[in-house]
């Protein structure tokens, strides 16, 4: 969790941050051979922001319109949800 005196700005950075990895993860899950980077990803990203992995992933995946890599990015979302 983020500390009380945590600066703002230093919390949208690092949603940014998180945001672009999920992003990243997404292009990436569109091929079946870059899932475990994906994960990796996006269990960085779950670090820096505690986002909700898989949601957050299927909303990049409907923006982008990226639907063929969505069950690698399901995968590899749900492989890390527990960490």
């Amino acid at each position: 969790g983020r500390d009380a005196s945590t600066p703002l700005r230093c919390a949208q950075h690092d949603d940014f941050v998180a945001n672009n990895l999920i992003l990243h993860a997404v292009a990436l899950g569109i091929h079946a051979r870059f899932a475990a980077l994906a994960g990796f990803y996006l269990l960085v990203a779950k670090l820096i922001a505690e986002v909700q992995l898989h949601e957050a992933a299927f909303y990049f995946v409907d923006i982008l319109g990226v639907d063929a890599g969505g069950e690698h990015v399901e995968a590899a979302a749900l492989s890390v949800e527990h960490v």
